[in-house]
């Protein structure tokens, strides 16, 4: 038998290794609860971490040991604690399930990954695949993750209120998010984007968009309150007062409320949104002032600023129909249009010059005047 490797954990004030999970736990218990079974998530609060819980044998009984895995720039990933570095997941858990690992005290064998079973879906990783074995690699930095992750929120919780309008794919209301914490009761006020039952041909990457969002936390990111998943599915997020900015541009034109130093503010806002996510090589793809939601109104004779925070993506543009992705001119990215698989960085960079000259033009985009052919599209047959 090996020895095993040591796993020291960080240092004292940041003891991420080794503690239980309790949605992992039970998972593992479900399961069997055999030493060596051991189930792989991705974290709730860092895109670029995994936790790795593991259930043991130890003197006092069975017990779960959590272990933090790391992915660095470069695409390595290692255990916190320990310095040597893997090319994949799929070759650390394999070198450590050889030699297994020392945690506390405990000896830790990783003989049986427990995968979500097929169509499930929970705060565990969802394999779209059904592929038990652990994913050889990270998820691209947008659009094609093998694993979504988020919070699940009960459907008898949420009462659906009066409706906010819709968008290509999904029913948008305003409702309401009821919780309970030890004997009281209290309500929250959400929006719930009920996508179509008719796109649900479209519903991973509606998913996909939820899984990404409930992994990120910025000022200027619109909250995600977690997923329902009954009869239909619920994306529930914050409630944001003023709604969508181009239809406030669009209202306030001329009124002299919407200054040209408001203007330049929400802009700087909605690139430390694009430049957080770009930290995260997350790309948005589809960036407009439609997405841009108004938190705050602002006063210029007080001095306060406007305040606003960029939506989900929604459904991504990598599975949307031709006529649908030319409706998206001239916000989508040039080379999308050709190659919608080429979705990347960059396209953000293009949307975020396309909603400033949004936002300067009131809302209108002057573009909508152009003829067909001076915008790179066929021209519109006559009958």
């Amino acid at each position: 038998m090996h020895r095993g490797v040591s796993l020291g954990c960080p240092p004292s004030h940041t003891r991420l290794c080794c503690c239980s999970s309790e949605f992992a736990v039970r998972k593992l218990k479900a399961a069997g609860s055999h030493p060596g079974l051991f189930v792989l998530r991705r974290s709730p609060q860092d895109f670029d971490s995994y936790l790795l819980t593991v259930c043991t044998e130890t003197r006092s009984g069975q017990d779960y040991k959590r272990c933090l895995i790391r992915r660095d720039e470069d695409g390595s990933f290692w255990l916190a604690g320990l310095a040597r570095r893997f090319c994949s997941l799929q070759e650390l858990l394999g070198t450590y399930g050889r030699c297994g690992l020392q945690a506390e005290g405990a000896h830790l064998r990783l003989d049986t990954c427990c995968p979500p079973l097929p169509r499930e879906k929970s705060n565990l990783l969802i394999v779209r695949s059904g592929c038990p074995r652990p994913p050889n690699s990270p998820p691209a930095p947008r659009r094609s993750p093998s694993q979504m992750t988020f919070h699940k929120i009960d459907p008898e919780s949420l009462t659906r209120g009066e409706s906010l309008g819709q968008g290509s794919f999904t029913h948008i209301y305003k409702g309401v998010k009821r919780d309970q914490k030890d004997d009281e009761f209290y309500q929250t006020p959400v929006v719930l984007k009920v996508m179509d039952s008719s796109h649900r041909n479209c519903s991973e990457s509606f998913l996909e968009a939820a899984s990404i969002m409930s992994q990120l936390s910025h000022k200027h990111l619109v909250l995600l309150h977690g997923v329902s998943l009954g009869k239909d599915s619920i994306m529930v997020q914050e409630y944001i007062r003023h709604g969508p900015l181009d239809l406030y541009l669009k209202k306030n034109h001329g009124e002299g409320k919407v200054t040209t130093s408001w203007k330049l503010q929400v802009a700087k806002q909605l690139a430390y949104a694009l430049n957080y996510l770009e930290d995260k090589k997350i790309t948005h793809g589809n960036v407009s002032a439609k997405k841009v939601l108004l938190t705050r109104e602002g006063d210029a004779t007080s001095g306060s600023p406007p305040f606003i925070k960029l939506n989900d993506p929604g459904v991504s543009i990598t599975v949307l129909a031709k006529e649908l992705l030319v409706e998206r001119i001239p916000w989508v990215a040039p080379e999308c249009l050709s190659d919608p698989q080429s979705l990347a960085l960059p396209a953000d960079k293009w949307g975020f010059g396309a909603t400033l000259w949004e936002i300067f033009s009131g809302g209108n985009m002057p573009v909508s005047l152009l003829e067909p052919q001076k915008v790179g599209l066929p021209p519109t047959p006559t009958p």
